[in-house]
C-alpha cells in the first residue's frame, strides 16, 4: 500500500497552481494550495506536508524572510522538502535559497519530469536546470502575433498535461493579466518596487505557459524598474506589455491547441 504524499503549493498565481496540479495528476498527491506566505506559516502550525512547493517570490513577504520562516518553524525543517520555483536563472540568487534552506529549485518552465522526481523522492542533485528551453519561434500567421507562443514549450505542456489542462491554464493567465496589468497601470508614480513585482510575476506566469513575447515585454518592465527608469519610459514599456495581452488573448480565442502541436 503506497503512503499517500502531502504537498502544499504557495503561489498567488491560480494558472502556475492549475498548471503544477496537472503535471501531479495520476501520482499518490494530495495537494493543499495557499495564495500567501503568511497563510502557509498559519497552516503549518496545525498540519504537516511532505513537500512544499513554493514560489520563491510570494506576494506579501521577500522570498529569502519567507524559508528562513519556514526552516525556522516546528517542525518543518526536520518533516519538509522544500522546492523552491522561481523564473530567474542567476546561480547566485539561486545559491542564496539554497544556503537559506531550499532543498531544490526548478526554473519556468517546469519540466514535468523533473518535478514528479522530487515529489516521489528521487535524486535529482541539486542542480536548478529545469531542462527546457525558452525561445520565441513560433507564429500564428498574422504580422502581428509574431512569435506569440514559444513552441517548445507549449508543445512539451500539452504533452505532459494535455490540450485541455494546457488551454485552462492559459485562460486563469488571461484573466490574472487584466487584473496584473490594471494594478501596475496604477502604480506608476507610486514606487519601482511594487511595478517590478507585479512585471515578475508576469513573467514566470508567462514563461511557464510559453507565452513569449508576455515575458519578454514583462521582463523588460521589471529590468527597468530595477535599474530606475524614469515615469515615462514605465509607462511606455507597460504599454508594450498592454499590446502584448491583447495580442496573447486574441491568440487563445483563435488557436486549435491540437492543430497547433500537429504544425509547429
Amino acid at each position: 500500500m503506497t503512503t499517500l504524499r502531502k504537498v502544499l503549493c504557495v503561489d498567488h498565481s491560480h494558472s502556475n497552481v492549475h498548471l503544477l496540479e496537472s503535471i501531479l495528476d495520476g501520482l499518490d498527491v494530495e495537494i493543499q494550495t495557499v495564495v500567501t506566505a503568511m497563510q502557509a506559516l498559519k497552516i503549518l502550525e496545525t498540519e504537516s506536508f511532505s513537500t512544499l512547493i513554493v514560489n520563491l517570490r510570494p506576494a506579501d513577504m521577500d522570498g529569502l524572510e519567507f524559508i528562513a520562516a519556514l526552516r525556522g518553524s516546528t517542525g518543518v525543517a526536520n518533516s519538509a522538502r522544500i522546492v523552491g520555483v522561481t523564473t530567474s536563472a542567476l546561480m547566485g540568487e539561486h545559491e542564496q535559497f539554497l544556503k537559506a534552506g531550499v532543498d531544490q529549485i526548478l526554473t519556468r518552465p517546469i519540466s514535468s519530469d523533473r518535478l514528479k522526481a522530487v515529489i516521489t523522492g528521487q535524486d535529482v542533485g541539486s542542480s536548478s536546470a529545469s531542462g527546457s528551453t525558452f525561445k520565441m519561434t513560433f507564429n500564428f500567421g498574422e504580422e502581428d502575433q509574431d512569435g506569440e507562443l514559444d513552441a517548445e514549450t507549449v508543445k512539451q505542456l500539452i504533452s505532459d498535461i494535455g490540450a485541455e489542462n494546457t488551454k485552462e491554464a492559459m485562460t486563469l493567465f488571461r484573466n490574472e493579466l487584466e487584473n496584473n496589468h490594471g494594478w501596475i497601470q496604477t502604480s506608476i508614480g507610486t514606487g519601482s518596487e511594487d511595478i517590478a513585482m507585479g512585471a515578475h510575476s508576469i513573467k514566470g506566469c508567462a514563461k511557464a505557459l510559453g507565452a513569449a513575447r508576455i515575458a519578454q515585454s514583462a521582463e523588460d518592465l521589471e529590468t527597468a524598474c530595477r535599474f530606475g527608469a524614469s515615469d515615462d519610459d514605465l509607462v511606455k514599456l507597460l504599454a508594450e506589455l498592454g499590446r502584448a495581452v491583447s495580442r496573447f488573448k486574441k491568440s487563445l480565442e483563435t488557436t486549435d491547441l491540437q492543430k497547433f502541436v500537429a504544425t509547429a
